[in-house]
């Protein structure tokens, strides 16, 4: 039976993948580089225990190292293989935090959750157009094993790096692009990059372009990249938003041409300026 459910002031604690499917929402497997090696990226929603099976199934036999990077800023964990996190308004309960708060919260909620026998767990059926409720059908789930997300992928055998970015959002601060360029100049020629959010829908798609574009920028233009991740499932950077979300779709499409500006500008110094830095010395640039 489903319930309608106020998450304005109080986050709830909620399932991120669709329970009965068998691969995560919008997963897609794209070729990234075609020679001298080729390379590939990945793109999903959060992903179950049996999801990840069901993908080792399907991913191509040339990949054989595997780095999750979770886009996440919200609070989020796993119980009994299983994602969850909590959810509030627009999924900003942590937008004003800092990473380690972020870090301290999930740590405390993860050790009072282990304190119980059974936890009240819903999985999202509709999300009402104020944004500020929701309906949901409640389940009652055992506490077997909770893990954090790093912990998960560690027992998947997947190596995990972080990057906190608040859901519908561009990057920001751009810190988090300079730690995400840093990170790319130091991933192997074997190592295959799995990117996901929440739904696999807007932070999935702006890193996996962002990847291909630090990787692919002078051999073609910046709406190639557009179209090319939009064919593979994603979404369409370049298109804005009709409601609440109009205002962050403008900022990220404007994110999105500066970064394919800045990767031209600072490839050939192996990007030793960073992004952040180049943002403050551009004379006329778009303003976000």
């Amino acid at each position: 039976m489903q319930k309608k459910l106020n998450i304005l002031h109080k986050p709830i604690l909620v399932f991120d993948s669709l329970l009965k499917s068998t691969l995560p929402q919008h997963f897609r497997q794209i070729v990234l580089q075609k020679t001298p090696q080729k390379q590939f990226q990945i793109g999903s929603g959060a992903f179950s225990e049996k999801q990840i099976e069901t993908i080792k199934k399907k991913l191509s036999k040339e990949i054989k190292k595997i780095t999750v990077v979770d886009l996440r800023k919200e609070t989020h964990a796993y119980l009994n293989g299983l994602p969850i996190s909590w959810y509030g308004k627009h999924n900003w309960t942590n937008r004003k935090k800092t990473n380690e708060e972020v870090e301290l919260d999930t740590l405390k909620k993860i050790t009072e959750l282990k304190t119980e026998k059974n936890v009240k767990i819903y999985e999202i059926k509709e999300k009402m157009e104020d944004n500020e409720n929701i309906k949901a059908k409640e389940k009652i789930v055992p506490v077997h094993l909770l893990e954090t997300e790093s912990e998960f992928a560690k027992r998947m055998g997947f190596d995990y790096k972080r990057f906190y970015i608040n859901d519908h959002m561009l990057p920001s601060p751009f810190t988090e692009v300079d730690r995400f360029v840093n990170f790319f100049k130091s991933i192997s020629l074997d190592e295959t990059l799995f990117f996901h959010c929440r739904g696999g829908w807007g932070r999935t798609t702006t890193f996996l372009i962002m990847q291909d574009i630090l990787k692919n920028h002078n051999k073609k233009p910046l709406l190639f990249f557009i179209q090319k991740h939009q064919r593979f499932g994603g979404l369409n950077l370049f298109q804005i938003s009709s409601s609440w979300k109009k205002k962050y779709s403008k900022q990220r499409k404007n994110f999105i041409s500066l970064f394919y500006r800045y990767a031209n500008y600072a490839s050939s110094s192996d990007y030793s300026l960073s992004f952040s830095n180049w943002m403050k010395t551009k004379e006329n640039i778009i303003k976000i």
